[in-house]
Formats: structure tokens, sequence, C-alpha cells
């Protein structure tokens, strides 16, 4: 009997571990920072143009990327 007590808590553990192990890429990137640091260049990188919300804004769009 408590050799059955031992596997079940074994297995429960284990099981935690999994979940956490799984899960904690996806809780790392729900946090966000105000800077994103480039590791190649060592430097901080612009933010994202804002998405064009109009045929005018659309044609200008991808030149906001250089």
């Amino acid at each position: 009997m408590p050799e059955e007590k031992l596997d079940k808590l074994t297995a429960y553990v284990l099981t935690l571990v999994f979940l956490v192990a799984i899960f904690i890429p996806f809780l790392g990137s729900m946090i966000k920072t105000d800077t994103i640091k480039s590791v190649n260049e060592k430097r901080i990188l612009t933010p994202l143009p804002e998405r064009p919300n109009s045929i005018k804004t659309l044609r200008r769009y991808p030149k906001k990327f250089n």
C-alpha cells in the first residue's frame, strides 16, 4: 500500500513539473518589456510602425521599416 501512494505522489509531482516546464516559455512571452534589445547588434530596436488604416497610409507603410 505505501508504494502505491508513493507512485501516485510521484506521478502527480512529475505531471506538475512537466506542466510548469511547458508553460514557462508561454508566461515569459506574456511579460513584455518596454525595450527590445537586439542580441547581435547590442542596441535598442525601434518599435514597429503602426498598422495602416487607409489606402494612403498603406502605400507609405513599407517605407516606415527603413
